[in-house]
């Protein structure tokens, strides 16, 4: 989006920057350079602290450890781990690792 001509407050003078929060183009005269950005007035400053601090306090609940989560998780990554075995006992008729390597191997030279 390209930045209007205009300032909001000086409609003869160009618009150099745009406030943070509510976007309206500023001149240098009306923009107010502060630590978070560019701003047009202390109310769209403390505007933007309240949102940021909202989104701040909503991250850090949504990344609370969560003992269900990980109960979901481990039990997902158990019966992968289940089916997968299943699979390969299934298709190499063992559960012994160095006998899947080697039927493994014997299958894929079968192959080429």
């Amino acid at each position: 989006m390209e930045l209007q001509q205009f300032c909001k407050n000086h409609p003869t003078k160009k618009a150099v920057d745009k406030c943070t929060q509510c976007l309206e183009p500023l001149c240098p005269e009306c923009r107010i350079l502060l630590k978070h950005g560019v701003f047009c007035s202390d109310a769209c400053y403390k505007e933007f602290l309240e949102v940021r601090e909202r989104i701040i306090d909503e991250r850090g609940r949504r990344t609370h450890f969560s003992f269900v989560a990980l109960v979901k998780h481990l039990l997902i990554a158990a019966l992968l781990i289940a089916f997968i075995g299943g699979v390969l006992y299934w298709w190499l008729g063992t559960l012994n690792p160095a006998e899947m390597w080697e039927k493994l191997t014997r299958d894929i030279r079968l192959m080429f």
